[in-house]
């Protein structure tokens, strides 16, 4: 579930304070811990994501 949440608050471009903070807000320990995760489920890195977004990325999580 952390994982879910993790991806819809990048989705949303939130929080400012960066991946660690996001990390901590969704119940991972550690930012890495996050981006294990991330990377095992999509393929890519969370700061690869972000750059990378676009709206059909956001659409589909909508879905």
């Amino acid at each position: 579930m952390r994982y879910y949440r993790l991806v819809e608050a990048l989705l949303a471009d939130a929080p400012a304070g960066g991946l660690a903070q996001l990390a901590a807000m969704q119940g991972y320990f550690d930012q890495a811990h996050a981006s294990r995760d991330f990377r095992r489920y999509t393929g890519i890195g969370q700061a690869e994501f972000r750059r990378h977004l676009n709206g059909i990325a956001k659409l589909m999580n909508t879905l």
